[in-house]
């Protein structure tokens, strides 16, 4: 199951204008939740997303994470590289 949780507009260093969303994905694996990010960005007619999925199996922790990342702006691209830094500190 995918949740929306955020969007936001941004302006590119291109000057384009982008949408990107920011969505929880829920899976249930063995009786317990496991939950993942996904971005998806779209630009003009082109749409770009990025998942990862099983982070965490704390709601509470892939909210903060979710929120996290719009916050910040982070976009399909780099979302891989920013979870993992943001779990390493932890």
């Amino acid at each position: 199951m995918i949740k929306d949780y955020a969007l936001r507009s941004v302006r590119l260093e291109n000057g384009e204008d982008a949408a990107l969303l920011y969505r929880i994905i829920a899976e249930e694996s063995g009786g317990a939740a496991r939950y993942g990010a996904e971005i998806v960005m779209r630009r003009g007619g082109c749409t770009e997303r990025a998942a990862i999925r099983d982070i965490t199996v704390s709601y509470g922790r892939i909210r903060e994470l979710i929120a996290l990342l719009c916050e910040n702006t982070v976009t399909p691209c780099t979302l891989r590289d920013v979870v993992e830094d943001t779990l390493n500190k932890i």
